[in-house]
């Protein structure tokens, strides 16, 4: 169960009585990013106030064509604390009564209150590693949402409900802001851009890189292209013997570069729709 700290006392979060400062507020925000389909996105919870703050609860759903195989980890708000602090912290996997996929959080500064998380700045307190695998869509959009519905799970034993609550230092004890602003966030889905033909990912097309395709496909002791759209150069969806074939011939038959079909190096970054990449340095943004 989360604790809290109140004057000093430790206890519980359903039998403290919490005082809250008229005017004080905080905020509790969700990023907004993307993340290539078939990888991994890197999402954040972030805490603001306008006293110090010295503990939070929170609790997070997500779309379950997205996986959570792992809870949350520490963000550098928290991680770059001094030693002892967070001096409680825990994080756990969770589902909902109605089966949405989540997790809570519940996170004391320190018993001692002489650590606090300043005010007036946002703070990254925790960062989760969302799966884009098959149930993601490029394009799609999938949400995060706040809920009071979950309760952490440990084993076989069950919580009680999370709040989603910021915990503030004010001039006597500690209170609950009494105005919380809560932003949800999202993961959109879309594909690293690559261009057809530069396997090695060095920003250029040569003999190399079909050498590069030949390997991946014959050699068993070199690793997969990190992009297979890169080597599919008849873009058929398949990698095999026909696209180094392909490429040697573009690149050493004159007038024949067209027959590769884009993204190539005449048209730059693009997606491959057929054959997901993982990352493409040249292509980063």
């Amino acid at each position: 169960m989360f604790r809290m700290i109140r004057s000093g006392l430790l206890c519980l979060t359903a039998v403290c009585a919490w005082s809250a400062a008229e005017g004080q507020t905080a905020t509790m925000e969700l990023s907004s990013t993307t993340g290539a389909v078939g990888a991994t996105a890197t999402a954040t919870v972030k805490i603001s106030g306008d006293l110090p703050i010295t503990g939070f609860s929170v609790g997070v759903v997500h779309d379950p064509a997205l996986t959570l195989d792992q809870a949350p980890g520490l963000g550098p708000a928290l991680t770059g604390l001094p030693a002892g602090s967070p001096a409680y912290a825990e994080v756990h996997l969770a589902t909902s009564a109605s089966g949405e996929p989540g997790f809570t959080a519940g996170v004391v500064i320190d018993f001692d209150l002489s650590d606090t998380l300043a005010p007036g700045t946002s703070h990254t307190v925790l960062e989760m590693q969302y799966g884009l695998g098959a149930g993601v869509v490029n394009g799609g959009t999938y949400a995060l949402t706040f809920s009071e519905q979950l309760a952490p799970q440990v084993g076989a034993e069950t919580g009680a409900p999370v709040p989603n609550m910021i915990v503030e230092l004010g001039p006597a004890v500690e209170t609950v802001a009494a105005s919380l602003t809560l932003v949800e966030g999202s993961i959109t889905a879309s594909q690293v851009s690559l261009v057809r033909g530069d396997a090695t990912d060095d920003g250029q097309v040569n003999i190399a890189d079909a050498v590069r395709i030949l390997d991946a496909l014959f050699n068993q002791t070199a690793p997969p292209l990190a992009c297979p759209g890169s080597g599919d150069m008849n873009d058929d969806g398949l990698l095999n013997i026909a696209d180094p074939i392909q490429l040697l011939t573009a690149l050493f038959v004159s007038g024949t570069w067209d027959i590769i079909p884009p993204p190539n190096p005449s048209t730059g970054c693009g997606v491959d729709e057929d054959l997901p990449c993982d990352a493409a340095a040249i292509c980063a943004p």
